[in-house]
């Protein structure tokens, strides 16, 4: 899965589409599929939201810096 910030998701996507004729196994391309869009409320690594959370996702512990 790929994590970018919602205003580069558009530009993240057309990049993506633009190689995507290279030589790509099905794993990259299940990968390009997955491209999720996240705001600053959502963990990147368990896609939970964040709530009140600062520098520890309580779902899954990723730490912030």
């Amino acid at each position: 899965m790929l994590a970018v910030a919602s205003e580069n998701a558009q530009e993240a996507l057309r990049i993506l589409h633009d190689h995507e004729d290279a030589r790509l196994g099905e794993y990259e391309r299940s990968a390009i599929a997955a491209v999720e869009q996240l705001d600053g409320d959502t963990c990147p690594a368990c896609l939970e939201p964040l709530g009140d959370a600062t520098s520890v996702c309580g779902s899954c512990g990723l730490r912030f810096a």
